[in-house]
């Protein structure tokens, strides 16, 4: 089997991930999205801790540090 190269996801990506996933898709509805396999989307998703995070930036607009977001359901 041929190894596929890398794919570097774009934040617009990422948001789009976060966006299915919270709307119910599953892993492997969203991999489809972008022809990858479910576990590729897992490790987006997986490295909050299924939490999506939101960038705190500084005065100038200069993106700092990353904090979680926490939704209520």
């Amino acid at each position: 089997m041929k190894q596929r190269p890398r794919i570097y996801y774009t934040e617009k990506d990422k948001a789009l991930m976060w966006d299915r996933w919270q709307k119910g898709d599953s892993l492997h509805e969203i991999a489809r999205l972008f022809d990858r396999g479910h576990s590729s989307i897992s490790r987006i998703l997986g490295e909050t801790g299924g939490v999506r995070r939101q960038n705190l930036l500084d005065r100038s607009g200069s993106s700092i540090r990353e904090y979680p977001v926490h939704q209520l359901s």
